[in-house]
């Protein structure tokens, strides 16, 4: 839930901090991860960490012999229909979990749907419903001394790599450059966007269409993260 103590804060990280812990040309970016310096106590503040995605990737590596993507190919990909998915290779060879992913704007929309449900594609419960339960929900605050972010879609809580939005009973999984996959959950809804303009920055229409702008909601009231129990 990216409370690990370290992250992507130039207010609290030099620059060459920040270059040292996520250069993707960097051969031995494990061993400048496992050296990396705590800014806050581990588990006390939300800080975005893209590396610590890809320490999971190689942690599955080394237990299993197999990339992310070899590794979902069978479990998950293929039973989606999903299709030619591509990853970003560290130099090391370790697939580049927190980024990095090219798929077509229909297998995202599986995916999207496949985490609406819950797990269930087709009838059969490919993986537990309770888990995803626990990725949708807002397990820890995003309102942090390293995310004072003014947008109120960045301070409703994160999940397993899902951020909550306003208004309730919506969340997203959120990529660079607008790419957004969206589950409205009281609406039975999913929305995928997936363009973003020349300088890298999203294009809102679609977006402030199922959401309204972020002015919209200047007053609402942020939730506090829901405490629930992990087997």
């Amino acid at each position: 839930s990216l409370i690990g103590g370290y992250g992507h804060d130039d207010r609290v990280c030099a620059y060459a901090e920040l270059k040292a812990l996520f250069d993707v040309n960097e051969p031995d970016w494990i061993k400048n991860f496992l050296s990396h310096e705590f800014k806050y106590k581990p588990g006390t503040c939300f800080m975005y960490n893209t590396a610590g995605t890809n320490m999971l990737c190689a942690a599955l590596k080394r237990r299993t012999g197999e990339n992310l993507f070899e590794y979902l190919t069978p479990r998950l990909f293929e039973p989606l229909g999903m299709e030619n998915i591509e990853c970003f290779c560290l130099p090391d060879g370790i697939e580049m979990g927190g980024a990095g992913s090219r798929l077509k704007t229909e297998d995202m929309a599986r995916f999207i749907l496949f985490v609406s449900r819950h797990g269930k594609w087709e009838g059969k419960q490919l993986l537990n419903a309770e888990w995803f339960d626990m990725a949708s929900a807002n397990q820890v605050s995003t309102i942090s001394p390293a995310n004072n972010a003014d947008n109120p879609d960045w301070r409703c809580g994160y999940g397993f790599q899902f951020w909550r939005c306003v208004p309730e009973h919506v969340f997203r999984a959120d990529g660079a450059f607008g790419q957004y996959g969206v589950v409205f959950e009281d609406k039975d809804t999913v929305l995928i966007h997936g363009r973003g303009d020349a300088a890298g920055k999203p294009h809102g229409a679609r977006f402030e269409e199922a959401f309204g702008k972020s002015g919209d909601h200047a007053d609402a009231v942020f939730p506090q993260p829901v405490v629930r129990k992990r087997d």
